[in-house]
This record gives C-alpha cells, structure tokens and sequence, in this order.
C-alpha cells in the first residue's frame, strides 16, 4: 500500500511539474505558476533547482532583514547539521516597486 502511495504522489508530481512548465511556457512572468513549480520541485526533493525558483520571487518589501531580528535563534539554525538550509536573497521586483527595480 505505502509503495502505492509514492507512485501517486511521484506521478502527482510530475503532472504538477508539466502543467506548471507549460504555464511558464505560456507566460514566464506568471508569479504564481513560478512558485508553485518552486513547491513542486522541493517535494520531489529536488532542491537546487526548487530554490532557483523560489529566488525569482523574492523583492525588498518581503522584509529579509527579518531574518537577522532573532540572531541567536539564525546561529542555532545554521548550524544544525540535521536541518540544513539555504538562505536566498534574489529576484524579480513587483511591478510597482521601484527601490526594488535598482
């Protein structure tokens, strides 16, 4: 049974991937469609190419500089070995920011 489930999930997969590459096909400025490729790449764990992806949606007023609030809480993290994590700074501005844009 649980080998049956993998298939799906694998073949849900896929499906996703094709149908969100041919949207990008269509339009590769479709922000939704890049992020849910992004979401679909990591559960297929393929997470190199999931994290260029998800960089092409990031933009100054999602608030990076959050990430340094708490810097004991990002020590801890960085060095779990356990749970590795990438950080990414990188993307494409909304349309209407334009500090972004620079």
């Amino acid at each position: 049974m649980a080998i049956e489930l993998q298939a799906v999930a694998r073949d849900k997969l896929a499906r996703d991937e094709r149908l969100l590459r041919a949207a990008l096909d269509r339009d590769p400025g479709d922000l939704r469609a890049q992020f849910y490729l992004a979401q679909t790449l990591r559960d297929a764990g393929r997470f190199a190419e999931a994290a260029d992806w998800f960089a092409r949606r990031f933009a100054a007023y999602k608030r990076a500089d959050l990430i340094f609030r708490d810097r004991e809480r990002l020590k801890r993290m960085l060095n779990d070995r356990s749970r590795p994590i990438q950080i990414i700074f990188a993307g494409k501005a909304h349309p209407a920011d334009d500090e972004g844009k620079q």
